[in-house]
């Protein structure tokens, strides 16, 4: 069985979702609840990727289709980052904190499609 652990200043995982669903690789991103999102598979090693909320990141969905993932979190963001490098490429504000896992999930999916 394999096994990892973050270090403290990570926070523990708040939210998962696979990178490239489909594909053998196994790769996930990660949403910690210090968030931070860190991307890799427990295969390799995770890497740190980028610290993306000022405030609590609750939910995390992968695109169905482009190579990236979504963001949402207490701070009034749901943002889309492209896997690949990193790189923020749209931001929406919305009017209610995102706090409930579930509900974000869903939020951010119907945004991505």
């Amino acid at each position: 069985m394999l096994s990892f652990q973050f270090t403290e200043s990570a926070g523990g995982i708040r939210a998962i979702a696979q990178v490239n669903p489909g594909s053998p690789d196994g790769r996930v991103v990660l949403g910690t609840t210090r968030n931070h999102i860190m991307v890799g598979s427990l295969q390799n090693k995770f890497e740190y990727v980028l610290q993306g909320h000022c405030s609590e990141l609750w939910a995390l969905a992968a695109h169905p289709t482009d190579l990236g993932f979504a963001t949402a979190g207490y701070d009034q963001h749901v943002m889309f980052w492209r896997a690949e490098d990193h790189k923020l490429l749209w931001k929406v504000d919305v009017e209610v904190r995102l706090e409930n896992p579930l509900l974000n999930i869903i939020f951010v999916k119907f945004l991505l499609s």
